[in-house]
């Protein structure tokens, strides 16, 4: 038997790259963690913490997010090497 076809998930809203924006995107409960990520950094490390969080508030808005995760940790995802995604991407030629 087969299941009815689900909604896909809303896309994730963007998110913005300054600590503002970040802190306003996470969750209320993640909040604290990232203030004080974002206290320990070092001024060399902060644009990195600032990318980390960013990623983590626009996987936190994904509802299904906790599933995938799941799966690709129980072998069961459809993923691809590094190597098949270079093959997948169109190769770019000249310069910028």
């Amino acid at each position: 038997m087969r299941t009815p076809p689900t909604d896909p998930p809303p896309a994730p809203q963007d998110v913005g790259r300054s600590a503002t924006d970040v802190r306003q995107a996470l969750p209320e409960g993640m909040r604290p963690r990232f203030d004080e990520a974002l206290a320990d950094a070092t001024p060399g490390e902060r644009a990195h913490v600032l990318a980390l969080w960013r990623g983590i508030a626009i996987g936190a808005q994904d509802p299904t997010l906790d599933e995938q995760i799941r799966r690709i940790r129980q072998g069961t995802e459809p993923t691809h090497t590094w190597e098949e995604v270079q093959r997948m991407r169109p190769r770019q030629t000249g310069t910028p």
